[in-house]
């Protein structure tokens, strides 16, 4: 049995895939923004593409998410 006598701990959300490790954004501590998955962790980049035409959109805009960056399997990399 756990018991947890003292709550030190902060939660944050994290967005991962199946083809990186372990994410590849991370909420910022003590944000309540739950409609975002965060910020890039470092050393990687994010855009969200149209996936008929491949044109970059902007904020609120639906399409398909491309991540670059170390955690991410090479043959999954299509920027």
């Amino acid at each position: 049995m756990l018991v947890c006598l003292y709550l030190t701990t902060c939660l944050v959300s994290g967005y991962g895939l199946t083809e990186s490790s372990p994410v590849v954004s991370i909420s910022e501590k003590g944000t309540s923004k739950y409609t975002s998955s965060g910020k890039p962790v470092p050393n990687t980049e994010m855009k969200v593409v149209n996936r008929e035409n491949n044109t970059n959109l902007g904020p609120g805009e639906s399409g398909e998410i491309c991540v670059r960056g170390p955690q991410v399997r090479h043959w999954q990399v299509k920027l």
